[in-house]
């Protein structure tokens, strides 16, 4: 294989990229022979790619002066964000549930009283509002549902946008597997300030402090736990299985009126609450709150937003 052939034929490398890289062998043949030795592991022209651009990331350095945007780009590992959730916002909120663990001692799955909610959502637009906290993104999000195949990994797109993005800007990385933290290695070198934000119980230490920064001081990762505003795009949806709820109740006339969902949530964020309803069997609407104060507080809500309605408290 002729590396320089290999390098002009592939399309999706820039002209620039190409030229960085001859420049760059012609220099360091010992490289070149790596390199040449490396590339007919990578089974297609994508690997071969994203291993050239690694190549030259490697051998560029750390780029701190250049001009950060501030324009913001947003990753969310969902199935990392969402597991963690329950067991987060179910100690937060202070609900139990049996939960099966695998006992590695045993070598036995068993069942445990744990902090979990169930029931847990994320909305997904008020997790955006929360992260970007008035700030302008840079591209649109990238939300992963569940571990892709290795060629497509999340990591690999955090890698990417290095080389894909003209100038450097604000990374917000919503995950806290350690795994990333090669992929946030070589972003951190191309000049973008990167920002954590996970439940603090879950984080893996690697992504708060990954060996770059403590290697070079100039390079630094900020982290912010989730936990203290969870209540803007975290919810519950089902019946209290606790029985130590107050209850406010709207009836299903009202709810099919002038009732829609986005009040619900609007209640509790205005009350700085955690969000909890549940559509009863005849059609009913129960809103959850954790005291008589917090019911209060949400009848006075009611009473000035929805005057008309038809609703009764459960103390």
């Amino acid at each position: 294989m002729n590396v320089y052939a290999e390098i002009a034929r592939l399309d999706d490398l820039k002209q620039d990229e190409k030229d960085e890289l001859f420049a760059y062998f012609a220099t360091n043949p010992s490289v070149k022979q790596e390199v040449l030795d490396a590339l007919p592991e990578c089974t297609d022209d994508i690997s071969r790619v994203r291993f050239l651009r690694r190549i030259l990331l490697q051998a560029t350095p750390v780029n701190i002066s250049k001009v950060n945007t501030e324009l913001v780009h947003v990753f969310v590992d969902n199935s990392n964000l969402y597991v963690e959730a329950k067991y987060s916002v179910g100690q937060l909120e202070k609900i139990y549930d049996r939960v099966k663990i695998f006992n590695e001692a045993t070598n036995v799955e068993e069942y445990h009283q744990v902090y979990y909610m169930k029931s847990l959502r994320i909305d997904y637009g008020c997790l955006l509002t929360t992260i970007l906290s008035g700030r302008s993104m840079g591209s649109s999000p990238i939300i992963v549902g569940s571990r892709p195949p290795p060629d497509d990994t999340p990591w690999n797109k955090i890698k990417d946008l290095g080389y894909e993005v003209k100038d450097p800007g604000v990374l917000v990385l919503v995950a806290g597997d350690g795994d990333y933290e090669p992929a946030l290695e070589e972003i951190l070198k191309a000049g973008w300030k990167v920002e954590i934000r996970f439940w603090a119980s879950a984080i893996s230490h690697h992504l708060k402090s990954p060996d770059i920064t403590r290697k070079d001081k100039e390079l630094k990762i900020s982290y912010k736990p989730l936990d203290s505003e969870y209540r803007n795009f975290t919810y519950c949806v089902g019946p209290d299985l606790t029985k130590k709820k107050s209850i406010f109740r709207i009836e299903r006339d009202d709810i099919n009126r002038v009732w829609k969902s986005e009040e619900i949530m609007k209640c509790y964020t205005e009350l700085q609450l955690f969000c909890w309803w549940y559509k009863t069997d005849d059609g009913g609407l129960e809103l959850y709150f954790n005291s008589k104060a917090q019911l209060e507080r949400a009848g006075r809500w009611m009473k000035k937003n929805f005057p008309n309605i038809n609703a009764w408290k459960i103390q």
